[in-house]
């Protein structure tokens, strides 16, 4: 089944703020319903992530388990643009995921931007909306306000869909301005276990820039969430 999680945590708790920085956190609504921007392009792929609440229509909705070797010509290939096989199996029932959960409700929270494992949960989104969202120009932070008719903690997927109708190059803006959001808040101010990010920096410039070993405890950084290789293994690409 298609449950909302990463790393064996719920979406929703996936990095969350430390508590000098909780009331930029995004609230939970367990009404809110949201549609991931992108999806896999493969034969039989599954559809783009969603939440949505359990109380719906017809009473409460599951996700079911999506199995790409069934035909998906019977519903007429709808599920998105360029569908060519898969269908959810008639045959799955609801069941819970390593962390108890057989539903998707209040887990819209999957990552956005270019480092989607360091962005997903609450506290990411939450800043930007804090910093440059309807948030930051509804507490008088206009200046700052760039994004100030978007508020992403309602509309998450505003990252990747953009704030430009029809402009592309523009709408990256908002990812890479996620991005750098996560840089600096998670990768340049690391520090664990007498390991420094930032005096690591300094150590592989001043060292020529070939230490492997650096690049390989950001890439853990980035994608596991720490740099110790006996503590969370190899990097993910």
């Amino acid at each position: 089944g298609r449950f909302a999680g990463v790393s064996m945590v719920a979406y929703q708790d996936s990095n969350p703020c430390a508590a000098q920085d909780a009331i930029m956190a995004c609230p939970i609504d367990p009404t809110m319903t949201a549609v991931a921007e992108t999806h896999g392009i493969f034969a039989g792929a599954p559809p783009p992530l969603e939440c949505h609440p359990n109380a719906m229509a017809g009473g409460k909705r599951f996700t079911g388990a999506w199995d790409p070797s069934l035909s998906c010509a019977g519903d007429g290939c709808v599920a998105y643009d360029g569908q060519r096989a898969g269908n959810v199996d008639p045959a799955s029932v609801p069941t819970a995921n390593s962390f108890g959960r057989n539903d998707v409700q209040g887990c819209c929270w999957w990552g956005r931007g270019p480092f989607p494992r360091g962005s997903a949960g609450t506290c990411m989104m939450g800043k930007l909306n804090y910093y440059l969202g309807k948030r930051a120009f509804d507490e008088g932070r206009t200046s700052s306000a760039r994004y100030k008719e978007i508020d992403f903690c309602q509309d998450p997927s505003a990252i990747c869909r953009g704030a430009y109708e029809g402009d592309p190059n523009s709408n990256a803006e908002i990812r890479w301005i996620m991005g750098m959001l996560y840089w600096i808040s998670k990768v340049q101010a690391y520090a664990a276990d007498g390991w420094s990010y930032l005096e690591r920096l300094k150590q592989f410039v001043d060292g020529g820039m070939v230490d492997a070993e650096f690049l390989e405890d950001v890439s853990r950084i980035v994608t596991r969430g720490c740099h110790d290789q006996s503590g969370c293994g190899n990097a993910v690409s």
